[in-house]
């Protein structure tokens, strides 16, 4: 499908203008997780990797792995005839992350298969959300890249009949990891103004996962998302040979806006925001505008459009991101174009140390034993006061030396804050410490005790031993 804009004239100043002061070795990199590169794009991709030294595809190697984008690499370098001209040790990479993702794809599609014929005998419409829609629409490819779960989308109307179909294919709820709603009556209709999601379910195998979701954000957000209105406006998709149904761009647009983690800042990221949007050469900017007002979500998008506009230049009306700046959060504005402003590491920016705390977080919740609950807990506070150099470089759109350690530490901490307490506020932030410190001196009063542990629970739950549930745990970013 061809980007938004349309004629050859704009295709070659789109590819003039792009990259402007980004290293070569980057610059090869976005146009390859282009899902459709145009021909003056293509071009410059050909030119891009005939002409990098050894020292650039180290560099090149190193942001591929760091932006996990190998699996989408693979498919557009064969489609541009290029695989061969990039060194070997590239290729493994590349093929090496390509045969992971696959064989996960497939799991996911045989039991998304299966589980979207039983939804369908129920009449249980279904929306799937962001990455396997992409993959059968945007990208054509349903392995373009790492996935951890199949999001869904239903009604909240349809959840007790999603609860029988879910048992019936033995899906065990994973409530003690994330914090979703699983009602006491199983035949209770969730109210959407207390959440948004029920718990994660992951096969007794932990090789399938879904998210479920009768919401697209949290509601303790503020958000207004017109809900009525998105599934008005859903599109027919296929998945697994299934009939169900995708957002419609908008839809997904403002979905990837409001459920954009805000430091991961990378291709695999912001490729999908760019595609998305190139897909489709008549989106509605007007419209899409609107609905950000009426949302109230100006924040939440303006961070990934202005960094796909200039990690991609992707042409986003003016009017509308000086508008989204007007009302969003100055802080997110101005670190923003901050961020913007450094071509030179935009493509090194991304950071998934954020989900390495909240691993740390969940491993000492469902502990019990006192000692190993204490090395969690020191763990928790260490990743969260104390991450690697590098992470601090990461967040703070900076190399190491530009800004003095003192600021680093400092900053550091309130973005962590920011990011954690956002969808329930920095006070909940501040009680979330001081429950760690109570449960941790619980865990001690407790310890002579004994008690069921979590954990267990977990295990018995899915037949896997804590070694194999700790790692699956670990796989997720």
């Amino acid at each position: 499908m061809p980007p938004s804009c349309g004629s050859e004239a704009c295709n070659d100043v789109m590819a003039s203008a792009f990259g402007s002061g980004m290293p070569a070795p980057d610059r090869l990199l976005v146009r390859l997780t282009l899902a459709q590169p145009m021909p003056a794009e293509a071009e410059e991709a050909r030119r891009l990797a005939a002409g990098l030294s050894d020292i650039e595809w180290r560099r090149f190697r190193r942001l591929l792995r760091h932006n996990d984008v190998g699996p989408l690499v693979w498919t557009t370098t064969h489609r541009l005839g290029l695989w061969e001209s990039l060194p070997p040790q590239v290729r493994q990479a590349i093929a090496s992350r390509r045969t992971t993702v696959e064989q996960l794809a497939r799991v996911r599609l045989a039991r998304a298969g299966e589980l979207f014929d039983r939804l369908a005998a129920r009449g249980i419409p279904v929306i799937v959300l962001k990455g396997v829609a992409f993959g059968e629409t945007i990208y054509a490819d349903p392995a373009y890249k790492k996935m951890n779960d199949l999001d869904l989308l239903f009604r909240p109307a349809d959840v007790p009949a999603l609860r029988e179909v879910l048992r019936e294919l033995e899906l065990v709820p994973l409530a003690l990891l994330d914090g979703g709603e699983e009602e006491d009556d199983p035949q209770a209709v969730p109210d959407p103004r207390r959440s948004y999601h029920l718990p994660a379910h992951v096969s007794r195998d932990l090789t399938f996962v879904l998210g479920l979701h009768w919401g697209l954000v949290n509601p303790k957000t503020g958000y207004r998302l017109d809900y009525d209105g998105t599934w008005a406006r859903r599109q027919p998709l296929r998945v697994a040979g299934r009939a169900v149904a995708a957002l419609s761009p908008l839809d997904a647009l403002h979905h990837l806006g409001v459920h954009f983690h805000y430091y991961k800042t990378g291709l695999k990221e912001l490729g999908d925001v760019a595609n998305l949007v190139r897909a489709h050469p008549d989106f509605d900017w007007d419209t899409f505008g609107r609905m950000v007002e009426e949302a109230g979500t100006a924040t939440a998008v303006l961070r990934p459009l202005r960094l796909a506009e200039a990690m991609y230049g992707l042409t986003i009306p003016a009017r509308w991101m000086q508008r989204w700046r007007a009302t969003a959060d100055p802080f997110v504005g101005r670190d923003t174009e901050r961020l913007a402003a450094r071509a030179d590491l935009l493509a090194e920016s991304r950071s998934t140390w954020s989900s390495e705390i909240e691993k740390a977080y969940l491993a000492f919740t469902f502990e019990n034993r006192f000692i190993p609950k204490a090395k969690w807990w020191a763990t928790f506070w260490h990743r969260l006061l104390l991450p690697p150099r590098q992470v601090f470089s990461r967040t703070n759109a900076c190399r190491p030396g530009e800004r003095s350690p003192a600021w680093l530490f400092a900053m550091n901490l309130w973005r962590t804050a920011r990011e954690v307490g956002r969808e329930y506020g920095l006070a909940v932030f501040g009680l979330l410490m001081l429950k760690s410190l109570l449960e941790l001196a619980a865990s001690l009063l407790a310890s002579g005790r004994g008690g069921r542990r979590r954990m267990d629970e977990l295990r018995e739950r899915l037949g896997q031993d804590e070694a194999q549930i700790m790692a699956f745990m670990a796989s997720f970013d």
